[in-house]
């Protein structure tokens, strides 16, 4: 869930932040997002913990698709809807594209409920959301969990796209994760990071990363994904 989640966020962040014709800039107040029809094309697969390699059977194709544009939704105006659909997941994104150029996205925050995060795709800053914080209780032991995910801007790079040079950004999220168990009050902590790249001239993303994680407790650890532009349509 929280590698689904980390995958959902990255891509808030860096779905159109910035026009189709003009060079990113941070604050901007009037960013370009892809209209309906737009679609782009990732391959998708988990990465083995020893290799590094696709992982067999994790493989998909999945295609998202700009449905609208422009609409009001939950309380937000200019709100993209984009469905997501592989072989493993059909899934709708809603986005809003704020004044400073920061994006917000309608996800789920705890026991079901949903909430908008915004993410500082504008403004490069670093920012820490807070992702889930909850208690639960199983006979006389007491759960409490608390997820919290930090945006950083990493640099400028360049990636190779349908034979294409296409200047890219790079940022990295964060994810720290507790668990208090009560009695006897110990608390476990875990991390993981993820990387994504947009690029300006596309206006979405090209790359998204899970890196191979370890746990702290057990030592075990838990494969990475990726998720890279293959193709797409811009309307």
């Amino acid at each position: 869930m929280l590698k689904y989640l980390t995958l959902l966020l990255f891509l808030a962040t860096f779905l159109t932040s910035c026009s189709k014709n003009n060079p990113v800039s941070p604050g901007a107040s009037a960013w370009i997002d892809p209209k309906a029809g737009s679609s782009f094309t990732f391959d998708n697969y988990s990465t083995d913990t020893t290799t590094g390699l696709p992982v067999p059977g994790t493989r998909d194709t999945t295609v998202d698709t700009f449905l609208q544009s422009g609409i009001s939704y939950m309380g937000k105006t200019n709100v993209s809807e984009i469905v997501q659909v592989g072989k493993f997941t059909r899934d709708t994104v809603y986005l809003n594209y704020e004044s400073n150029g920061d994006i917000s996205e309608f996800i789920p925050s705890g026991n079901g409920s949903l909430k908008w995060f915004t993410i500082p795709s504008g403004s490069k800053t670093t920012s820490t959301a807070l992702i889930a914080n909850d208690t639960t209780t199983y006979g006389s032991i007491i759960y409490s969990t608390k997820v919290t995910e930090t945006f950083s801007y990493v640099d400028d790079e360049t990636m190779s796209i349908k034979g294409q040079s296409v200047s890219v950004t790079k940022l990295q999220a964060s994810i720290i994760s507790s668990l208090t168990t009560t009695p006897p009050g110990t608390t476990t902590t875990s991390t993981s990071a993820s990387f994504g790249y947009f690029s300006p001239t596309l206006g979405y993303i090209t790359k998204s990363e899970d890196l191979i994680s370890t746990d702290p407790t057990t030592g075990t650890k838990s494969q990475g994904h990726l998720m890279l532009l293959i193709d797409y349509t811009e309307k």
